[in-house]
């Protein structure tokens, strides 16, 4: 890889790989001695555990009627 110590922020939109993968991304920035580094990561909804709970949940529901009809 390249090293590039002058990284001072990274933004990644959306989640395209598992987490291992995004922090050693993440980790890019602020590897020079006197760099202090942000990492800004934004998602949408559908990735958050509760939204991902309720639309099985509501999947469920759906196939339950579809099977009592």
């Amino acid at each position: 890889g390249i090293d590039l110590l002058d990284i001072e922020i990274v933004v990644q939109y959306q989640a395209t790989c598992d987490f291992n993968m995004l922090w050693q991304w993440f980790g890019r920035a602020g590897q020079g001695t006197s760099t202090s580094a942000t990492v800004v990561f934004l998602v949408g909804k559908s990735h958050f555990d509760e939204v991902r709970l309720k639309k099985l949940r509501n999947q469920a529901k759906k196939a339950s009627k579809c099977k009592a009809t």
